[in-house]
């Protein structure tokens, strides 16, 4: 966060390439805006939970994810949960696209992960 305020870093390409991570909306994480509901109350109706993402703002979104692999043991020919990435896609630059593609295709929620950063 200091680092930011600074400008020693930035979000990952946000000067370049906003559609790459706006979706994401790092502002809102930056100051711990990981939930939606309350944050506080004694309404138990009510629950925070984790931040879904709805809706992307591109198609060229490119957010860094962790996703369930294990096969399910509960069928007798078990297969993967999500998709294999194609590692035919390689190098610098919109090589995530197809897979966040193949993933939202596949009806997979994506969530904004509280406390937690990629350095890269």
């Amino acid at each position: 966060k200091e680092c930011i305020g600074e400008k020693d870093c930035i979000v990952f390409q946000a000067d370049m390439n906003w559609e790459g991570h706006h979706t994401t909306e790092s502002k809102k994480w930056l100051h711990q805006n990981w939930y939606e509901g309350p944050s506080e109350g004694n309404d138990m109706e009510k629950k925070r939970t984790i931040r879904q993402i709805e809706c992307f703002d591109s198609l060229r979104y490119e957010p860094y994810v962790v996703i369930p692999w294990c096969p399910s043991s509960k069928s007798s020919k078990p297969q993967p949960l999500t998709p294999y990435y194609d590692e035919r896609f390689y190098g610098y630059g919109k090589n995530k696209i197809q897979h966040i593609s193949h993933l939202r295709f596949r009806g997979l929620p994506f969530y904004v992960l509280p406390q937690s950063f990629v350095v890269h």
